[in-house]
């Protein structure tokens, strides 16, 4: 199982990133990190239901 961390994920490349990451099923697991609680609640939303 393997996991992912990634910083910055509410905005900008962090969540970009995010969202490529899980496109792509590299990782098992997603922790995603961030000041802004309703940008990463935003990332979680797009990443979702894309």
């Amino acid at each position: 199982m393997s996991s992912c961390v990634i910083t910055g994920a509410g905005s900008g490349i962090g969540r970009a990133t995010a969202i490529e990451l899980y496109k792509r099923g590299y990782y098992d697991s997603f922790a995603l990190l961030g000041r802004n609680v309703m940008a990463i609640n935003e990332t979680i939303n797009i990443i979702t239901y894309k």
